[in-house]
């Protein structure tokens, strides 16, 4: 386990006789060959986009952002592929500050190839935006309710499940 590099960025190539250590904690989204890990640290409230969805990637990737790097329990969230790439994209729309493991496996034990991932922080829910573009991807700048004084980062009206427009629906 070594620190995520400050470029945002890093790559590696998978190649054979390493061992699997870590898989995910929802079957649908299990890597069963080995993985890489890095630490990330964020030092003020924020969502992670974690991107293996690159033209450099050639390895089928599945990729956890975790708490602790071996508990399951502690997976913030997972991502398989994107059709029709081998890739993905986790957006973990708020984490708090502190220590996470970013963890990029590799779909099966013979799975092997090339992978790049990039590590972005944006604007997480619940926090002050200005546009649309600074918030995680799913989120939009808005103000939750009527009488909010400033927009915030949030799921988009009709998906949030709150009476927005203060009509009792």
């Amino acid at each position: 386990v070594q620190p995520f590099p400050e470029s945002g960025a890093a790559e590696r190539d998978r190649v054979a006789g390493v061992p699997n250590e870590l898989t995910g904690k929802d079957p649908g989204c299990r890597g069963l060959g080995p993985e890489f890990v890095w630490t990330y640290e964020v030092s003020m409230p924020a969502a992670l986009v974690v991107q293996t969805n690159h033209p450099e990637t050639t390895l089928d990737t599945v990729v956890y952002v975790r708490k602790v790097c071996r508990s399951p329990e502690t997976e913030l969230g997972c991502v398989d592929d994107e059709e029709p790439s081998r890739a993905g994209t986790l957006v973990i729309p708020r984490v708090e500050p502190g220590l996470y493991f970013i963890i990029v496996d590799s779909f099966g034990p013979d799975s092997l190839g090339h992978v790049k991932v990039t590590v972005e922080e944006r604007v997480g829910r619940g926090e002050a935006c200005a546009s649309d573009e600074v918030c995680a991807p799913g989120l939009t700048c808005r103000k939750l309710d009527l009488e909010a004084e400033e927009q915030t980062c949030e799921l988009h009206a009709c998906g949030d499940l709150l009476d927005n427009d203060g009509d009792g629906t």
